[in-house]
């Protein structure tokens, strides 16, 4: 039924149960991270609900899925998708959709809204959609998609059965990405899956050259295998060089930490695994690999760990790279 939602098994065996048995609440509340699939699901859900074929639903093939995939379906309404700034989500988009609720549905059973955003809502707004979910018409239905919960109204909470949609683990991540965005290599799937701590949306965006994430994070990891270069090299002063580069980047060494800290562990893994994939195919990695020992890649992945601590507690960065730079000397030795 919800194929195209990655991972979160669980929650889709429950939705589709509680949709197949006709037993779903009338406010539903979708949590988690940017990218993990929210407004894919609410829409899923809308359309499983609209749907006129046979169990399993959605059907795919009637007319109302046609309208719901299509996004042309009079009775699934959608709200709050183009507010991206904090408290933009405001009232009169609530009482609109109140005046609207106590409109019967157009060809349906059901008329659905979906909110997008959920967590950007005024007080007002939530106070006044609170209004019509205590005491909401026999055939509408409100789905509220929000990155935390923590925003929301305790008022608004209890009225709505709410589900965390979890990011698929690292190689699930790097398979989808192959399906939705063919072409690349596996290097970059595999890269853009553990940037984005296997966030799809997030790493969708990653493999995006013209976004400003993805040239952030081909920066990144070029940066990074700079510095690996510099590290496996043996070469003190060639790894001073490397790193004073950045004592005016701070943000840029903060981003290339988590893709060092990776192409370390894919060096490893290619020594002793054999047919490892993901990172190994890189020439810094395959370098690394045959010039690092096991129990300096240990070092090194511990240092990384330090050096992001420190950065966390702001201690002074000129001191951070100071000491991470003495320690991976150190690391060979």
């Amino acid at each position: 039924m919800f194929e195209s939602l990655a991972a979160n098994r669980t929650l889709k065996d429950t939705l589709a149960v509680m949709i197949n048995g006709q037993r779903l609440s009338h406010a539903i509340l979708l949590q988690g991270e940017p990218g993990t699939g929210k407004r894919t699901l609410a829409r899923l859900i809308a359309q499983a609900v609209l749907c006129q074929g046979k169990e399993p639903r959605p059907c795919g093939v009637c007319t109302s899925c046609y309208k719901a995939e299509k996004g042309i379906h009079p009775d699934i309404i959608e709200l709050g998708a183009e507010a991206v700034k904090p408290m933009s989500f405001h009232i009169d988009a609530i009482r609109e959709l109140r005046q609207g609720a106590f409109i019967a549905p157009n060809e349906s059973e059901i008329k659905i809204y979906i909110l997008h955003n959920a967590q950007n809502m005024t007080i007002q707004a939530q106070n006044a959609l609170l209004k019509v979910l205590e005491e909401p018409p026999e055939y509408v239905m409100f789905i509220l998609l929000c990155q935390n919960r923590s925003s929301l109204l305790e008022t608004i909470l209890s009225r709505c059965v709410s589900f965390t949609l979890e990011p698929p683990d690292e190689q699930t991540c790097a398979r989808v990405l192959t399906e939705r965005k063919p072409g690349l290599s596996q290097e970059q799937y595999q890269a853009a899956a553990v940037e984005a701590e296997g966030n799809v949306g997030r790493a969708l965006s990653l493999l995006d050259p013209e976004s400003e994430e993805g040239e952030r994070a081909n920066r990144a990891w070029e940066a990074a295998q700079g510095l690996l270069k510099a590290i496996y090299s043996g070469d003190e002063f060639a790894l001073l060089a490397a790193v004073s580069r950045y004592e005016k980047q701070k943000e840029t060494f903060v981003q290339l930490l988590p893709c060092l800290k990776q192409m370390v562990k894919e060096a490893s893994l290619k020594k002793y695994i054999a047919g490892h994939s993901g990172l190994a195919s890189l020439p810094a990695v395959k370098e690394a690999s045959s010039r690092l020992s096991a129990l300096q890649s240990v070092k090194i992945l511990g240092i990384i760990d330090v050096a992001v601590g420190r950065i966390r507690q702001n201690v002074n960065f000129n001191l951070v790279l100071a000491s991470f730079c003495a320690e991976i000397v150190n690391s060979g030795k």
